[in-house]
């Protein structure tokens, strides 16, 4: 390695203990620079008297463009700082991934990038210079679908270049952001979606619907804890409706999380039918949903990040007495998920949940796949749905 030695910046608590765990690794730790309060205080600063030809520092802060600009202002190139939160398994690292996180009344949040034109969605387009028809698609899901800040090359990325490939002129719409249910991609399809004249949607989706949601399904996890800090700040009379102090979460379904999750993508069937919109949807595969694991699929920080240890004579992972009820459930819950998904049987819809059999080193957590796999997983959804678009363009 180049660099020769280490600083750690950040809050006092969190750098000392990253230190201790570097130097355990016999990495060399040269000095650490702390600010007192969880907010930057301007001791950044004191980095400028570091000579960093054969150091990096590693900044434990959230990412600031202030404080980026202000190391490079006094010198400090980006190569010679990390900043470690933007280095997450699964968040990108580089200064073209940084957009800005938006709230948003109906979903949550959204994220808004430089140069898109519409909050929440980021924009695939190619023109095959015949004057034929661009097709526009609009893709819903998850993380997994996201192409704001991931690490990975997304899926939809290389599905545009599957439509380059065959010769479709096109303009994807991708709406996918982070824990997103089936709900709000819903709740997206019929806000913004049917006002982007699209003529496809495209689902991928599951995983985060997967869960027992005690304050009620259509809520997404940040949701959750938005509308939940909300509340702390009213406790008065607002605009004359009456004081606040609590969330209505809305009725709580009495299906199975399968089942809730299916009827939310029928509801977007149904919706695109109104619309004269073509529809498909895709069941995600997961690293549980494997019949064969490689060596990679075992490793015990994954197998106990998902609740499973794996039994080698039976070749399956299986829920262990090891963790605690609620995620034992969580397990249970997942595969009597999956089992449900398989019975579907309606043609706009599949199940991909097995494609990833017998291949290993497909997966950085229990459900974020590699780039070589986004791009086998945009293969297989585009010759699921290549023949649709071929009859739209001659329509």
């Amino acid at each position: 390695m180049r660099k020769q030695g280490i600083i750690i910046y950040g809050m006092r608590e969190t750098a000392y203990v990253l230190k201790e765990r570097l130097e355990a690794l016999g990495l060399q730790v040269n000095k650490v620079i702390v600010h007192e309060g969880t907010e930057e205080d301007g001791t950044i600063f004191q980095l400028a008297y570091e000579d960093m030809t054969d150091q990096v520092c590693i900044i434990l802060d959230h990412y600031s463009e202030f404080a980026q600009s202000a190391l490079e202002q006094v010198g400090i190139a980006e190569n010679h700082f990390i900043w470690l939160e933007r280095h997450h398994w699964f968040w990108a690292a580089n200064k073209e991934q940084v957009c800005e996180c938006c709230l948003d009344p109906h979903l949550g949040h959204v994220h808004v990038k430089d140069g898109e034109a519409y909050a929440g969605f980021m924009k695939y387009e190619w023109d095959n210079g015949t004057g034929t028809k661009k097709i526009r698609i609009l893709l819903l899901g998850g993380s997994t679908t996201s192409a704001f800040r991931v690490r990975q090359t997304p899926w939809c990325q290389y599905f545009s270049d599957c439509l380059k490939a065959e010769g479709i002129s096109h303009i994807i719409y991708n709406g996918g952001i982070e824990s997103y249910q089936a709900t709000q991609e819903l709740i997206k399809l019929i806000r913004d979606g049917i006002w982007l004249a699209s003529d496809m949607v495209i689902s991928y989706s599951g995983v985060n619907n997967m869960k027992e949601t005690p304050v009620g399904p259509a809520i997404s996890d940040y949701q959750e804890i938005l509308f939940k800090s909300i509340t702390q700040q009213f406790h008065s009379d607002i605009d004359g409706m009456g004081r606040t102090g609590n969330v209505s979460w809305g009725v709580q379904s009495r299906v199975s999380a399968c089942d809730y999750w299916f009827s939310q993508i029928k509801m977007q069937k149904a919706v695109c039918d109104c619309m004269g919109i073509e529809y498909a949807a895709f069941l995600q595969p997961a690293l549980y949903t494997k019949k064969i694991n490689s060596n990679q699929d075992l490793d015990l920080d994954i197998a106990a990040y998902i609740g499973y240890l794996y039994d080698r004579e039976k070749n399956e992972f299986h829920c262990t007495d090891l963790v605690e009820e609620s995620r034992k459930i969580a397990c249970n819950l997942k595969k009597e998920f999956y089992e449900r998904g398989k019975g579907i049987k309606d043609t706009w819809f599949c199940d991909l949940s097995q494609i990833f059999n017998n291949r290993a080193n497909v997966y950085t957590d229990d459900a974020h796949i590699y780039d070589w796999a986004n791009k086998l997983l945009a293969e297989k959804i585009f010759d699921k749905v290549k023949n649709v678009m071929k009859h739209m363009i001659e329509r």
